[in-house]
């Protein structure tokens, strides 16, 4: 009994050290053990505030800018009024498209990235040609020294040149019908379109790009028994040779109007003598519009 007092009078001195408290006058009986005070965990920092993230760029938010540029300066024949990038809104809508077009993340699809390239292509080609076309001296994009391999421009965050755009991003896609889609800035290129292209429908808007190509007299026709085919065709006669073409002439018949002397030049026993159009690098500025009659005196 002494033995159990003893420890029970040494559990109460020890009580601060080992975290017991002792009874109050209150209670009842024996002192009463209290229970033992668990230290409060650690509060755990609040974590940073989390700042929103921009949203990145669409690619159908350049294309609408790149639309109102089409709309504002092409003209019937495809050509360009470049007076129009001067300055004001169609400017501002190229300037903007183009910054889009440089920040968008590249689409996985094939034929909604070859529409955004070419798409790329053609407005990059009239910014720098539109800023060029204003300094002293200019005769063609031809004339710009790196126009095509030394200057860069941004797509989908990464640097390149126009020629670096053509020759390795769109023809790793192996569609030669982008060669009547791209536009750089010369009387000799392909009409540029009113409208972006479109993944979509990017299928039947190459297959008519290359009908209205390829059936532009200026780019194409007969002349004492020879066939006068675009440059672009010499260019790059190795990429017409897969189905359905199997080579450049393949590439011209197919799209030819059937009642046309270019179909019926082909049709012919003997093939045409095929000569190339040497390429008209001058600006493909489009005239200026024809001046409105004036209203008639009122009497």
């Amino acid at each position: 009994m002494k033995r159990l007092r003893t420890m029970l009078v040494m559990t109460f001195l020890a009580g601060p050290a080992l975290g017991f408290a002792p009874a109050t006058d209150g209670d009842a009986g024996a002192h009463a053990i209290a229970a033992p005070t668990v230290p409060a965990p650690p509060t755990a920092p609040a974590p940073p505030a989390t700042k929103p993230q921009p949203r990145k760029p669409q690619i159908g938010g350049a294309d609408a800018g790149y639309d109102i540029v089409l709309a504002s300066v092409v003209n019937e024949r495809g050509l360009v009024r470049y007076e129009n990038l001067a300055q004001g809104v169609a400017r501002e809508a190229l300037s903007a498209a183009v910054t889009i077009y440089g920040q968008v993340e590249l689409p996985a699809d094939s034929r909604a990235r070859l529409a955004f390239w070419i798409n790329a292509y053609n407005a990059n080609v009239l910014r720098l040609a539109a800023e060029e076309s204003r300094k002293p001296g200019f005769t063609s994009v031809k004339s710009v020294p790196g126009f095509f391999d030394k200057t860069t421009i941004t797509v989908a965050g990464e640097s390149m040149t126009l020629g670096d755009l053509e020759e390795v991003k769109i023809k790793s896609l192996g569609d030669p019908r982008s060669h009547a889609a791209l536009v750089c800035a010369a009387m000799s290129c392909p009409p540029l379109r009113k409208d972006p292209y479109s993944a979509g429908k990017l299928d039947a808007e190459l297959d008519d790009q290359c009908k209205r190509w390829i059936n532009d007299e200026t780019k194409f026709h007969v002349k004492d028994g020879a066939l006068h085919v675009s440059t672009i065709l010499e260019w790059h006669k190795d990429e017409f040779t897969g189905k359905p073409f199997g080579d450049r002439l393949g590439f011209v018949h197919h799209y030819a109007d059937p009642a046309g002397p270019i179909a019926a030049a082909l049709a012919a026993p003997e093939a045409p003598d095929v000569k190339p159009i040497e390429y008209d690098w001058s600006l493909n500025q489009a005239p200026p519009p024809a001046p409105k009659p004036a209203a008639p005196a009122q009497p």
